[in-house]
């Protein structure tokens, strides 16, 4: 109910999505696999890097998505899923994230620029 695929805060690309969270009073949630198992959020020249390993087979809640991006006027998420398992009494799991801060990032939401910055940090596109 969240999202519309042709959302103008929906920039598709062929290697990267660039969500712009600039919403006034629209609400947006999407989700997807992602292998490459990370999500950034650019604001002010500030970068946040959040990681995840994929589990390439697994099965992932929502239609398969190991990653999701929900935007609201009040704030932004993004979120990152692990994979469904069963467990018996007694059993646990672990969901591990990174996170990572980067200051005075320049950015422009193109496919170039992310793939360039991608590769500047070590992030796996």
């Amino acid at each position: 109910p969240y999202t519309d695929v042709q959302s103008p805060h929906i920039q598709w690309g062929n290697r990267f999505i660039f969500i712009h969270a600039n919403m006034q009073q629209d609400v947006l949630k999407v989700g997807f696999p992602n292998p490459a198992g990370w999500l950034a959020y650019h604001v002010g020249g500030t970068l946040f890097v959040k990681q995840a390993d994929y589990h390439a087979g697994a099965v992932y809640p929502d239609f398969g998505s190991s990653t999701e991006c929900y935007c609201r006027p009040e704030f932004i998420e993004l979120e990152t899923l692990g994979p469904l398992v069963t467990l018996a009494p007694g059993e646990d799991t672990t969901h591990r994230e990174v996170w990572r801060l980067f200051a005075n990032v320049d950015f422009v939401p193109t496919e170039e620029a992310a793939q360039s910055l991608a590769d500047r940090l070590g992030l796996g596109a």
